[in-house]
């Protein structure tokens, strides 16, 4: 076999490889979507726990699916009812791949826009800090700023004109005063 054939095999080989490696890394991802979505979950089950020992509230979830571009797959929305007022606020799962982001849960409670979180970068205090460009003289051994930061993930509160607000990190005060505005 000539050297130019024996190349092409090698490179057919390293591409057949790769759908199998791109579908295990969006397995990955989902997978950590997931997790992400139920520790959430988790968050506002505990910040409600006061009101759902006194009968005021009600928490269940339903199954729904999602389809994003690289993956469908299921997962859960939770649903809070407030028997007193019969308002409902559904906290509903978009998806995992989001620009800036990973990952978006949307508050829904039938009025107004959604109210959205996204798990970004818990230094990110506004759209501009998402979006990080390098321009590079030609030196390819200049290192990269900032590269190695190893970047912790906190959910925020997203305004609606993304261009022109702050990020609001979510907390159980910030949620609770949420839910005073929907409710009561």
């Amino acid at each position: 076999m000539s050297a130019a054939m024996s190349e092409l095999v090698k490179n057919l080989q390293e591409q057949q490889k790769q759908p199998g490696e791109m579908k295990e890394r969006v397995r990955v991802t989902v997978d950590t979507w997931k997790q992400n979505v139920v520790s959430f979950y988790m968050d506002i089950k505990k910040w409600l726990q006061p009101l759902t020992e006194k009968g005021l509230v009600d928490i269940s979830e339903r199954a729904i699916p999602v389809v994003e571009e690289l993956a469908a797959y299921d997962t859960t929305q939770l649903v809070i009812k407030f028997p007193t007022s019969n308002r409902v606020i559904e906290l509903v799962p978009k998806g995992t791949y989001i620009i800036g982001a990973n990952g978006r849960i949307d508050l829904e409670a039938g009025i107004g826009k959604p109210i959205k979180f996204l798990l970004m970068d818990e230094k990110a205090e506004s759209a501009n800090d998402l979006i990080q460009i390098n321009i590079s003289s030609g030196n390819e051994n200049a290192p990269a700023k900032n590269s190695a930061r190893k970047i912790k993930f906190k959910w925020k509160i997203v305004p609606d004109d993304i261009s022109r607000g702050k990020f609001e990190p979510l907390t159980e005060d910030v949620f609770a005063n949420i839910i005073k505005q929907l409710v009561l």
